[in-house]
């Protein structure tokens, strides 16, 4: 608009509006701080869901070990993190720790087997 009343008038919108980018108001201020909190609630979630995830697979890898007679007595621990399955304890024999990593190996989820199985001859086969 060329009219001198409108030409002021849109002078002091934009005036404002460009004051305003400068200065926070209290709702942008409101609006960051949700996005934040936001943000920090997705992340957790995210790390909550992975953490399900690696405890279901310790539970298969947990489940084949108990279901293979040659280790359904042993004293055996899976822990897996970032799909690493860490096997500590003990077994009755070098072909006993064998098929332990072997399991644990093929076990959907686990991309890596640590092995911190010791043998001893005390514990049932």
């Amino acid at each position: 608009m060329r009219r001198k009343v409108g030409g002021v008038f849109l002078a002091i919108g934009v005036t404002l509006g460009c004051g305003m980018a400068a200065d926070e108001g209290p709702a942008e201020r409101v609006g960051k701080k949700v996005d934040q909190a936001a943000a920090r609630v997705e992340q957790k979630l995210s790390e909550i869901r992975s953490r399900i995830n690696e405890m279901g697979v310790e539970g298969r890898v947990y489940a084949r070990l108990r279901w293979d007679k040659a280790l359904d007595q042993a004293p055996v621990d899976v822990r897996v993190e970032n799909g690493v399955a860490t096997l500590t304890g003990r077994v009755a024999s070098d072909a006993a720790r064998r098929r332990a990593v072997e399991l644990a190996q093929q076990t959907i989820g686990v991309a890596e087997v640590r092995d911190r199985l010791t043998i001893s001859r005390d514990t049932a086969e």
